[in-house]
């Protein structure tokens, strides 16, 4: 099972739970089973297009509005999420190459750098964590299957 499943159930079982002590049945003229099984179907509804493992940050500006810049991102390297001024950076990245003459982590759309200036190798990240912690899961779960696989044996006849 993945942890995004995982992570749903344990929602809905919270929710669940929260709206069973907040709300009195006898208001609602529904009895504790009808109104739990409403509950169910409207946060299965609800959480059904959740997605946990979206290391995205939103950003206010369109694709052509934004600068063109690589951030660091907490080792991820993405886009700037800053509004491009008349060039393809904003105030930022433009000071930026005026100063230094270049970018620090390449534009988005280029490979990233490997090294820094001083020849120390950059430590990017390809995963998110919640997708490192999926991974460790689902290969946890292999190994369990395997183990139960081997260890179980058939019945002798009677």
């Amino acid at each position: 099972m993945k942890i995004e499943d995982l992570l749903k159930i344990k929602l809905k079982k919270d929710l669940l739970s929260e709206l069973e002590t907040k709300y009195n049945y006898n208001n609602l003229k529904l009895d504790k089973i009808e109104f739990l099984k409403l509950c169910s179907e409207k946060i299965d509804s609800k959480i059904k297009d959740i997605s946990f493992l979206t290391n995205e940050k939103k950003c206010k500006y369109t694709e052509e509005q934004r600068c063109c810049a690589r951030i660091w991102d907490s080792h991820y390297g993405t886009r700037c999420r800053y509004k491009r001024n008349k060039t393809d950076y904003c105030n930022h990245h433009n000071n930026m190459i005026k100063r230094t003459g270049k970018l620090y982590f390449n534009r988005y759309d280029e490979d990233k750098p490997i090294f820094n200036e001083k020849g120390n190798r950059f430590p990017w990240l390809v995963d998110s964590n919640i997708e490192i912690l999926n991974n460790i899961i689902l290969k946890q779960e292999l190994k369990l299957k395997k183990l139960i696989n081997k260890n179980r044996q058939i019945a002798p006849k009677i």
